[in-house]
């Protein structure tokens, strides 16, 4: 066996091993979830902002790239702020890991910007990054991989759960799966209001 064989790249290994300390932590959060659990646990803001720029800061230069932030900085997103499991459905600022057992588990961090609401997700999991740019018209899609996609251009397919959502028509929580050209560019959590929670 020859010293290339058994080289080991220290900066893959080290990803590996942070994927799997969050989709383990996540795991254990979700395990024990009840019908009434929200799919999302609270982050410190040095572990959110370790895995933005981990794994987004190609989507960190795009947004600057399109004005959505200034310089492109972790600094400009509120990943210090504690966000309630609910935030990434009411938008609310802050930082949440969401599993919601349907696609794959996510960092996701509300910033408001002079735009509107930015909903910044990276994937430790899959390596993807993406975010949504709600103005209050329209939703505009982020992704380094395709570009900038207006909401023309996308579909949106929710997968409804047995977790209730924060609402009072007993809707249930979706992680909906946002598609260009067949492909999921984005994840975004949203509610099922045509479909009732029940007992699963």
């Amino acid at each position: 066996m020859t010293r290339d064989d058994t080289t080991i790249d220290r900066r893959s290994l080290l990803k590996k091993t942070a994927v799997a300390g969050v989709t383990t932590g996540l795991a254990a959060g979700s395990a024990s979830a009840t019908g009434g659990d929200r799919p999302s646990r609270a982050i410190e803001r040095d572990e959110a902002a370790r895995l933005v720029e981990s794994y987004g800061s190609d989507l960190l230069a795009l947004l600057a790239d399109e004005n959505v932030l200034d310089a492109g900085d972790v600094t400009e997103l509120a990943t210090g702020r504690p966000a309630s499991p609910d935030a990434p459905l009411r938008g609310d600022e802050g930082a949440a890991l969401v599993d919601s057992g349907v696609n794959p588990a996510r960092l996701v961090v509300v910033t408001q910007v002079t735009d509107g609401t930015l909903r910044l997700s990276v994937e430790p999991e899959t390596g993807k990054s993406y975010a949504l740019l709600d103005d209050g018209r329209s939703v505009t899609v982020f992704n380094p991989e395709v570009g900038t996609l207006d909401e023309d251009a996308t579909t949106q397919t929710d997968h409804c759960t047995q977790q209730i959502c924060p609402t009072d028509d007993g809707a249930c929580y979706a992680s909906s799966s946002v598609t260009y050209d067949g492909d999921r560019v984005a994840t975004q959590a949203s509610c099922c209001s045509y479909y009732k929670c029940t007992d699963p």
